[in-house]
């Protein structure tokens, strides 16, 4: 009987034994992927958008009286990013909306038909090299995203599509 009984408790050890290395081999599979693509939103966003380049909008600030938006811009991609003011492909298209979804303004950075105008640290052929920081100026007065005409104490955003080659937001409030 006591055979008998060894055999059984060295069975469950060996089985308890299993079931832990299996549950440690889960854990640590788990995490590494966790810490490869940060999440499951993150790796389904690789995937859907692909070898996407990624810009950092590090600062903005509006100047009310001169009606200029200046922000300072990080490549924290993969890739070159144009930072483009004409009219042709590629183009940097400019969106701002209300918190509440509503969009406001859509216009590329070129100037003309009311446009939002860029007029430093963009231009044909401009681009925002990997790693590198560049300030930009916008010039929104006169097009249908001038800040001072909307709203005082709302929050609104903004959206930068650089020729579907990136995107960057973030959101200012409109209270002066």
């Amino acid at each position: 009987m006591k055979k008998g009984l060894s055999t059984l408790i060295g069975a469950l050890l060996l089985i308890m034994i299993i079931v832990g290395l299996g549950g440690f081999v889960a854990y640590w599979i788990y995490g590494y992927s966790d810490k490869s693509f940060g999440s499951i939103d993150n790796l389904q966003s690789s995937i859907l958008l692909g070898d996407e380049g990624k810009i950092t909008i590090l600062s903005s600030e509006y100047s009310f009286d001169s009606e200029i938006l200046s922000l300072t811009l990080r490549n924290s991609g993969g890739k070159s990013i144009p930072l483009d003011n004409s009219s042709n492909f590629p183009t940097t298209t400019w969106i701002l909306q209300h918190t509440q979804g509503r969009q406001v303004c859509n216009t590329n950075w070129d100037g003309t038909d009311n446009s939002v105008a860029c007029f430093r640290g963009c231009g044909t052929n401009v681009e925002l090299d990997i790693g590198k920081i560049q300030n930009i100026d916008l010039n929104l007065s006169g097009s249908p995203c001038d800040l001072s005409t909307l709203d005082n104490f709302t929050i609104y955003e903004f959206h930068i599509d650089f020729s579907g080659k990136a995107k960057a937001a973030t959101s200012t409030t409109r209270n002066n």
